[in-house]
């Protein structure tokens, strides 16, 4: 039969985990519209979504949350996976209903998993009554030089805008989308019938040669517009179809970084594959110096929040501020609240490890469920027996001096990194003065207890995620802890005294002065010091706080090459 007669269900799987072995479904979405030849408009594709009722047993994973957009609340009107089963086959059978032998979906592969499982658990008498078409498969050998076959990325390379969100509506009707196009396209090689179709997908696909794969990627925008960017510092927005901004990015040189992302195929992860491959054009802005952009970037990223910047977005972030003893926390800086900001819940991994040796208990999440209670008491007991914590029993601790010991800790880390950069320049000046050093000199070896990692959560060492942990690892952990809530302690200092300066730098060869007025840069002239806020941070948010994270940045690279660099308070400027 033709492929633009055959009747055929679209459908989507969104799930707790990658395989039926260990997840669950979580929703199930699917299409039968009355032909599949030709576009129908939105309006007229009854598109069912169903959210499928997990195990009693297992609970709605935060990361799935985060996801897909599925939270706990909606959980509460979800169906047992049995009645949804029941309702698409009543669906695949009603009146006038001709009988399906396709299923279409994209990543075939995975919806058949599940949907088979589906089939097994509750209707065990029936076998999967359709065959799986995958539109990623056909898209790979049909569009071998496009940068990614994701669902996103095709859809959004036939100029379909998704939303953010992985939900089984929105999948579904991308795929009927993406089909159109696919359809179209296995026309022009010649597959009209299902039987030419499946025939096709069962070769293996082309092999890329060498030379094929030092071509650029084919994209939708046009080259010249990219080889056109000036040189220049500035911002870039990156566009889909509809002029809707998919990434903002920031530059030293706009021509240069623009076109870094198309240049060669090697070295890119998949998302900046599935970024690229729905790129109809580029929008910038030249500002004059580098600083200047990383500071417009931040504010662009708040303004517009596109789907592909990952950092520097709001993302529920929240500021909090606690009291002098740490013991209370609010959303607002007042008299009572004064010390921060700390971003969220940033700052609550040392005052629940306050509470764990206070009271004597050892909760698992503490340490990412990497450790077991009993690892996690003898890590606690070793604390108190060596290191800087064993100077205090649990009952004379408290945050403020933990926070001490970790500023401690920090602060023999700046002191030692500066007496390795001494020596440095120290051997540098040394190989200057003699061509042919001593072989046997050297700098100081480094010493072997070393600092954890800021983020253990995400960056804890390969060795220690790939062999059993013990409880000295623990204890490196707890030291990061430590150090880590220090500087979020300090550097929430740093930025409040940055709320209100004037700043005079170099960068890029250009001298340039900004003011500060409650984290705003501003006109001087047009404003007053009684705009000031008090306390520093009454009123401000998280654009705010991630202004200032950045101008913090952006000044310490600057302050690498401009030595004359000048920062001074307010009040100062005004009185001058």
């Amino acid at each position: 039969m033709k492929l633009a007669e055959q009747p055929l269900l679209f459908i989507d799987c969104q799930t707790t985990g990658a395989t039926p072995l260990s997840a669950q479904i979580l929703e199930l979405g699917w299409l039968l519209p009355e032909v599949t030849a030709g576009q129908l408009p939105h309006s007229q594709l009854l598109i069912k979504s169903r959210l499928i009722r997990l195990p009693a047993d297992q609970a709605l994973p935060a990361r799935i949350q985060k996801i897909t957009g599925i939270t706990d609340e909606l959980m509460q009107d979800a169906s047992p996976a049995a009645d949804v089963l029941s309702e698409l086959m009543r669906d695949l059978s009603g009146d006038g209903q001709k009988q399906v032998r396709f299923a279409v979906a994209h990543y075939a592969q995975f919806e058949q998993a599940f949907v088979r499982q589906l089939f097994v658990d509750h209707l065990p008498e029936q076998n999967l009554p359709f065959t799986f078409i995958c539109t990623c498969q056909i898209a790979k050998r049909l569009y071998p030089d496009l940068p990614s076959r994701a669902i996103r990325a095709l859809g959004g390379y036939f100029g379909l805008s998704l939303t953010e969100m992985k939900r089984s509506s929105c999948h579904v009707e991308a795929t009927y989308f993406i089909w159109q196009r696919l359809l179209a396209d296995l026309g022009a090689i010649g597959i009209y019938e299902d039987d030419q179709l499946l025939e096709w997908l069962s070769q293996p696909l082309p092999k890329v040669s060498a030379k094929d794969k030092k071509n650029p990627y084919a994209i939708p925008m046009e080259r010249l517009k990219r080889l056109d960017l000036p040189a220049k510092p500035g911002i870039y927005r990156m566009l889909n179809s509809d002029g809707n901004i998919l990434y903002v990015g920031k530059a030293t040189s706009l021509k240069s970084r623009v076109n870094s992302y198309f240049r060669g195929r090697k070295g890119k992860d998949s998302k900046t594959k599935e970024l690229i491959s729905q790129i109809f054009d580029i929008a910038i802005e030249v500002v004059d110096t580098p600083l200047e952009a990383a500071l417009l970037e931040t504010d662009l990223i708040k303004q517009h929040d596109p789907p592909y910047n990952r950092a520097l977005r709001q993302r529920g972030r929240v500021l909090n501020f606690y009291s002098h003893d740490f013991v209370q926390v609010s959303l607002q800086q007042d008299l009572e609240y004064m010390l921060g900001p700390f971003v969220s819940d940033s700052f609550k991994p040392v005052l629940d490890l306050l509470q764990a040796l206070q009271t004597e208990t050892y909760p698992l999440d503490l340490f990412w469920g990497l450790a077991s209670a009993e690892l996690i008491a003898k890590a606690f007991a070793l604390i108190f027996i060596e290191g800087p914590i064993a100077s205090y029993s649990a009952c004379q601790l408290s945050a403020r001096r933990l926070l001490a010991i970790g500023m401690a800790m920090v602060r023999q880390e700046v002191n030692y990194q500066r007496i390795l950069k001494r020596e440095e320049e120290r051997l540098a000046e040394a190989a200057r003065e003699d061509p042919d050093p001593d072989p046997g000199k050297s700098g100081p070896e480094k010493t072997e207890i070393e600092l954890p990692q800021e983020d253990l959560e995400e960056d804890l060492d390969a060795e220690v995620v790939e062999r059993e942990i013990d409880e000295n690892d623990l204890v490196e952990m707890i030291y990061g802890i430590l150090a880590r809530s220090a500087k979020l302690y300090l550097q929430a200092k740093r930025l409040t005294k940055l709320l209100n300066v004037q700043i005079t730098f170099v960068d890029g060869g250009i001298s340039k002065t900004l003011t500060f007025i409650n984290g705003k840069a501003v006109n001087l002239a047009t404003c007053a010091p009684s705009e000031i806020s008090q306390p520093a941070w009454s009123g401000l948010d998280i654009d705010t706080y991630d202004r200032m994270r950045v101008l913090l940045t952006e000044l310490a690279r600057v302050n690498l090459r401009d030595k004359g660099m000048k920062i001074v308070g307010l009040e100062t400027v005004v009185t001058q």
